[in-house]
């Protein structure tokens, strides 16, 4: 596998990884109540609030990474 397939494909699980953690932690927000006894106090909804204002930048940049080759080789101008 090429350099370039290898960054692909470290981009395409750091963007599931962190996709997963977002949808988690927005979770937690809203459904605090249920998340906070699940997770044994550690992760209350002051915590998982943080966690969650943190990651938006980069889920955003992440994803930005994962389409943007595909949308620029797909408009490129020829």
């Amino acid at each position: 596998m090429t350099i370039k397939g290898v960054g692909r494909q470290l981009i395409a699980w750091a963007l599931l990884v962190i996709t997963v953690i977002y949808l988690i932690t927005g979770f937690a927000v809203t459904q605090f109540r249920i998340f906070t006894p699940i997770s044994g106090g550690y992760l209350g909804k002051a915590v998982t609030q943080q966690l969650h204002e943190i990651l938006w930048l980069p889920f955003i940049i992440l994803l930005v990474l994962h389409v943007g080759p595909v949308i620029i080789r797909r408009y490129k101008v020829r």
